[in-house]
């Protein structure tokens, strides 16, 4: 290990007429960006907000009208539902199922049998 220190002068920046080229160049391709910036800080909150309002509304208008569109074209079939299809038959009891199919209320010997242990349930 040595204490000679390294040369690093001419790494540096401001010797360099290519630097000053591009600070120049990122200057003016930001003044539009600054220009804004120093705009929108002179803006209320009102004035921000309502700057969204128009795309907001835009939005929920395209919302509402796939939505709309989609609710007319996939309407309620006519077709029939099954018996039983809004619930798997693994979760009805073997008891049940005559209440369902006969669309009856259990009689109390009914209620005996279904809760009658060792039904395989």
């Amino acid at each position: 290990m040595t204490d000679e220190r390294f040369d690093l002068s001419p790494l540096h920046p401001m010797d360099d007429a290519r630097f000053e080229r591009m600070v120049s160049n990122i200057t003016t391709r930001a003044r539009f960006e600054l220009a804004r910036r120093a705009a929108a800080q002179r803006q209320s909150i009102v004035e921000l907000v309502g700057g969204w309002a128009r795309p907001a509304l835009l939005a929920a208008a395209g919302v509402a009208g796939v939505s709309i569109t989609l609710l007319a074209t996939y309407g309620r079939s006519s077709a029939e539902t099954v018996t039983g299809a809004y619930m798997p038959a693994s979760e009805v009891p073997p008891a049940a199922t005559g209440w369902y199919e006969e669309n009856r209320e259990p009689t109390v010997e009914d209620l005996l049998v279904a809760n009658k242990p060792g039904d395989g349930q």
